[in-house]
């Protein structure tokens, strides 16, 4: 009778721990793709200075000021999560 209890309780643990360990590393995956999409879109807003300066001399002031807002929220935005990212990992 013991056996057979501590047999179901070994049993019951190593379903346990294969279960745990199948979410943990499906958690793991998906942080690290949440990631590299991340730091993809932060290399996308990476905008060289040459191009800035041509937005500069070329696009009309309204149009300036929108896009410069719209890439300032995204880009802080991303800053923010892959520095609380890497501040939780270290």
């Amino acid at each position: 009778m013991r056996a057979d209890v501590e047999e179901h309780l070994s049993n019951l643990e190593k379903e346990l721990m294969t279960s745990l360990t199948l979410k943990h590393e499906s958690c793991v995956q998906q942080i690290e793709d949440e990631l590299s999409e991340l730091l993809r879109h932060k290399q996308q807003m990476d905008i060289p200075e040459s191009d800035i300066q041509l937005m500069e001399k070329y696009v009309s002031h309204p149009y300036k000021f929108m896009v410069t807002k719209l890439f300032d929220v995204k880009k802080t935005k991303t800053d923010d999560i892959i520095t609380d990212f890497n501040d939780t990992n270290n």
